[in-house]
């Protein structure tokens, strides 16, 4: 970052938010694929802990491979319902050149 004639830092690059439908599923295919990698992880490390017979792990590898079962979730839940969005609202580009 650059600094402005006061010493403030200041912004560079001005991030833009993109409302498309094409990178929104992206980006929500990637968070589901990242969410089947956390519990292919987390089933490993609960097995593990068994294993071991530390209960404190055991307990907070199930707490963390339950978080990640509901995200895959949420997120399968969010992907149907955007690619079942209808495409009249004015927020989202879902041009079908576009899409």
């Amino acid at each position: 970052m650059s600094k402005t004639p006061k010493g403030k830092p200041k912004r560079e690059k001005k991030v833009k938010f993109n409302l498309g439908r094409k990178a929104l599923t992206r980006a929500l295919q990637a968070a589901q694929a990242e969410a089947e990698r956390s519990i292919a992880v987390g089933t490993k490390k609960v097995a593990a802990a068994k294993k071991s017979g530390n209960k404190a792990i055991l307990a907070s590898n199930r707490f963390n491979l339950a978080g990640a079962k509901s995200a895959k979730r949420f997120v399968g839940g969010a992907i149907k319902q955007m690619n079942a969005m209808d495409c009249l609202d004015q927020f989202m580009n879902c041009d079908p050149e576009y899409f």
